[in-house]
């Protein structure tokens, strides 16, 4: 998916690019959730995604905190 859709930054997707890669869909609500200070959304926050821990993550990100 990253290998396909991300051209500006290889792991990571900014947000023309994840509409490009949904046509709109759900995902949308995703990258404005998970983006980080950059405006990109990272393949962690979407493994995050589905692994069930993404407002885990996204709490460590807006408080500064390491994300493994």
């Amino acid at each position: 998916m990253f290998r396909k859709y991300a051209r500006t930054v290889p792991d990571k997707l900014t947000f023309n690019e994840l509409w490009q890669m949904t046509e709109g869909n759900h995902l949308a609500f995703l990258y404005n959730l998970a983006k980080d200070r950059e405006r990109f959304l990272s393949n962690k926050a979407v493994r995050h995604c589905f692994d069930g821990n993404l407002f885990e993550y996204c709490t460590k990100i807006n408080e500064g905190l390491s994300v493994k």
